[in-house]
């Protein structure tokens, strides 16, 4: 008889007489004037935050709303006693926070206890939880604030703590109203815990965020630009990386090479010096070979030809670290490793690709995602620096750029760059095409694919 839901599929509202003679605001006293005042709490408090109350609040028929300010709440809360709720709210960046007053904001407490003086009890217990839930929202802004645009360590940490005790006060006394991600109201997302998988959505593109280097999957797919993790190592905000490996939960081996990868790939060395040495500073999922892998690529992609070179003298590049996976597969070549799998999905050839240092390097060139004072298209002193050390041969060079043409076939502008790229590395290593014949052929194929693509579309 409480809910609200089989009401509103009868067409009528919390006054409306038309079930039996009597209405919901006649049932909702009936149930609450002779009982305990926990159960009218229990009963009040998820009549006022369900989902019908935001969503369908015509039911309720009352708009005179009254807001109360941070002001009014922090006297309400010392009056209460509510001294968390106080220490709380006198934090900087609740100065804004504001609740509706519960008896102007719908007709929920004065349908079921009238003049009754625990009215005033039970009013109380509502304000207490929406100032909790104001208090958790806010502090979820301010951390995703400081995340996005850089911050104090000591800051963060402390919106934190003010989140986690907020939300927890309030699952205390209302668990059961979250109980699914198919039943969500509006304060659901208020007292989600923050960890390392939160997107932050308001996330502003950069032109570092738009170039980002090829990455590796994670477990929901290859990750956004907008997940905290890649805004951290885009943005080179070293301290709160190392505040968020020390403290936040949600970390994963993929995660963290991708964090290396796009550091090395901008130059931050803070941050990649931090990863390849953490010195039991905080406890790491992914290997120290995969991280030394991870910084390579990304460095290669950056076309930083110098910090390659530091990287693959280190020990644990001796070691077999840093090196393309097809190069790590015994008796296993670099063609071998790209031949065409009829059981392999899209997504794992791509992750092939992202794997591979001779593409990252080629896909750097192609896409200009270099500083021109330290490399380009016309020195190609990154790729000659693979070449010199052995590493890759002309053919292995050719088949990398087809598999780069073949990645692009559906634009003609990176086909285009593909092409200019492919005329660059022909002339300064002087490869003769003929004796690659195979390979060119493949190209061609390729890019007459492309052109008929393109024709289509026009």
């Amino acid at each position: 008889c409480l809910d609200i839901d089989t009401w509103r599929s009868c067409d009528v509202d919390s006054s409306h007489e038309k079930l039996l003679g009597i209405s919901f605001r006649e049932v909702l006293h009936g149930c609450c004037k002779n009982s305990d005042i926990e159960l009218v709490k229990w009963i009040c408090l998820r009549l006022y935050f369900g989902q019908t109350c935001y969503i369908g609040g015509s039911f309720w028929g009352r708009g005179d709303k009254k807001l109360l300010t941070r002001d009014d709440i922090v006297s309400f809360a010392k009056e209460r006693g509510y001294e968390d709720l106080v220490g709380q709210l006198r934090g900087k960046w609740f100065k804004d926070v504001s609740c509706d007053e519960p008896l102007a904001r719908n007709s929920v407490l004065d349908s079921a206890l009238g003049g009754d003086e625990r009215l005033v009890d039970v009013r109380a217990a509502v304000l207490q939880i929406d100032a909790l839930v104001n208090v958790a929202n806010t502090s979820m802004r301010a951390i995703e604030d400081i995340l996005l645009r850089g911050g104090r360590v000591d800051e963060l940490g402390e919106l934190l703590k003010i989140n986690a005790a907020a939300r927890e006060a309030v699952m205390v006394k209302m668990s059961d109203l979250f109980p699914s991600r198919d039943q969500r109201y509006d304060s659901d997302y208020s007292v989600r815990s923050f960890t390392m998988n939160q997107q932050l959505w308001r996330r502003q593109t950069t032109n570092r965020s738009t170039s980002l280097p090829m990455l590796y999957a994670e477990e929901d797919g290859y990750p956004r630009t907008d997940q905290v993790h890649i805004v951290l190592s885009t943005e080179g905000y070293t301290d709160l990386l190392y505040f968020c490996l020390s403290n936040m939960q949600g970390w994963t081996a993929a995660m963290e090479l991708n964090v290396i990868r796009i550091a090395s790939f901008f130059g931050y060395t803070s941050i990649v010096e931090m990863l390849l040495n953490p010195r039991d500073k905080f406890k790491l999922h992914s290997d120290e070979k995969e991280r030394y892998t991870a910084a390579i690529l990304g460095a290669g992609q950056a076309l930083r030809y110098r910090d390659l070179e530091i990287l693959m003298t280190s020990p644990t590049y001796t070691k077999g670290a840093g090196r393309d996976k097809e190069k790590r597969t015994e008796g296993g070549s670099f063609k071998d490793f790209f031949q065409p799998d009829p059981e392999d999905e899209h997504s794992a050839q791509l992750q092939k690709l992202n794997e591979s240092l001779l593409v990252a390097v080629l896909t750097g060139y192609a896409r200009e995602t270099f500083d021109p004072d330290i490399d380009d298209r016309a020195a190609l002193k990154t790729l000659r620096f693979l070449v010199d050390k052995h590493m890759y041969s002309h053919d292995e060079i050719l088949y990398a750029m087809e598999l780069l043409c073949d990645g692009d076939d559906y634009m003609a502008h990176w086909m285009l760059c593909d092409l200019d790229l492919l005329q660059s590395v022909v002339d300064a290593f002087r490869i003769k095409l003929i004796s690659h014949s195979k390979q060119m052929q493949q190209i061609c194929k390729i890019v007459v694919r492309s052109l008929r693509g393109a024709n289509e579309v026009l």
